[in-house]
């Protein structure tokens, strides 16, 4: 959805819907890296039997690809900005939701977590904001 909304778009927004997208791949790439190297004590074979390893091998292939096309689209900030904002928020929400992770033990730890997130999103955004097309 995000590459057809790309399409004839000016090169900032292409640049920020194709890196949204090849952001939301790369966290699934961890997510499915995961998945694989739990796998790896069964051995080689064991992991080539397994459907992760190649959904990685597809999804490595797409993420790259659009990380690239983002980065040509004429407009390196928001293609940058938004890799680096979704792919850890994709990875989170993997890692919670898929594997059942937790991300802290104390509420003093979640709320610094928190607010490490909120500049990270915040210098971002303010780096996404700064090439306009």
């Amino acid at each position: 959805v995000l590459v057809l909304a790309a399409r004839g778009r000016s090169p900032a927004h292409r640049a920020a819907l194709l890196g949204t997208a090849a952001g939301i791949l790369f966290g699934l790439s961890a997510g499915l890296t995961k998945a694989t190297v739990e796998q790896i004590d069964d051995g080689v074979l064991a992991i080539l039997e397994n459907w992760q390893v190649y959904a990685l091998v597809a999804v490595g292939w797409a993420s790259m690809t659009l990380g690239q096309r983002s980065l040509q689209a004429g407009a390196l900030a928001p293609a940058v900005a938004t890799q680096m904002a979704v792919d850890p928020i994709t990875s989170v929400a993997l890692g919670t939701l898929a594997f059942e992770e937790t991300i802290h033990e104390t509420p003093a730890s979640a709320v610094l977590a928190l607010l490490a997130f909120a500049v990270m999103i915040v210098g971002l955004v303010v780096l996404a904001l700064s090439e306009r097309d």
